[in-house]
């Protein structure tokens, strides 16, 4: 579970208490807020902690290296589709033919004619 509830200038509401008897047995619980106390109550900002019944994962400042992140998936995917259409330094789809991957079609710009 993912929790991420804030209330800016508050301490972030407890939703999951620290015996944990809303989770299953092995769970697993990402706590974006601990920077401001945790949705769980069990969180220790800054500390991944596991018990017999699930694992709590508290980062600190998430959102700080998301961007960075972001930036690097992006690039790297827009460089695989480029290496996959210029395979041998050239681009070389055909765009008509029917047998181009359905990406490489379904990238294209629609003419007025095409719905």
């Amino acid at each position: 579970m993912i929790s991420t509830a804030l209330i800016p200038g508050r301490p972030a509401p407890v939703l999951i208490p620290a015996d944990g008897r809303v989770m299953k047995h092995g769970s697993v619980i990402i706590d974006l807020a601990a920077d401001a106390g945790g949705n769980c109550e069990a969180t220790t900002p800054g500390e991944t902690r596991s018990s017999t019944a699930s694992t709590i994962v508290a980062p600190l400042q998430p959102a700080t290296g998301m961007p960075q992140h972001a930036s690097s998936c992006t690039a790297r995917n827009v460089a695989t589709f480029l290496q996959h259409l210029c395979a041998d330094g050239t681009p070389a789809i055909d765009l008509a033919d029917r047998s181009s991957p359905h990406l490489y079609r379904a990238t294209k710009e629609p003419t007025v004619n095409e719905s």
